[in-house]
């Protein structure tokens, strides 16, 4: 930094308090976890765990079991539904395949 002297101290402190900066340790934590895929693999479950609790709204009705961190779930259907039905059409809209 470069300033007159008068306002060297004032120029610190506001460069202080607006700059910001990982700390070493840290950034050396987030640049293993990026290297060896622990950081995708949260974030993969992360977005695993979002999908499943937004199915178990949108589908609260026939919710049967499902872990919050899978990538599928167990639905419990009403009686005398054909579950070859609902799939074939689901197919065939492209909703799943």
């Amino acid at each position: 930094m470069v300033s007159p002297r008068r306002y060297r101290a004032m120029m610190e402190r506001v460069i202080s308090t607006t700059v910001w900066s990982a700390t070493p340790l840290m950034a050396e934590i987030a640049a293993r976890w990026i290297e060896d895929g622990t950081f995708g693999r949260t974030v993969e479950r992360e977005e695993a765990t979002a999908r499943v609790l937004m199915a178990k709204r949108i589908l609260a009705g026939y919710w049967g079991k499902g872990h919050r961190c899978g990538l599928a779930v167990w639905l419990e259907l009403p009686g005398g539904v054909d579950v070859g039905g609902v799939y074939g059409e689901g197919a065939a809209e492209g909703d799943f395949g």
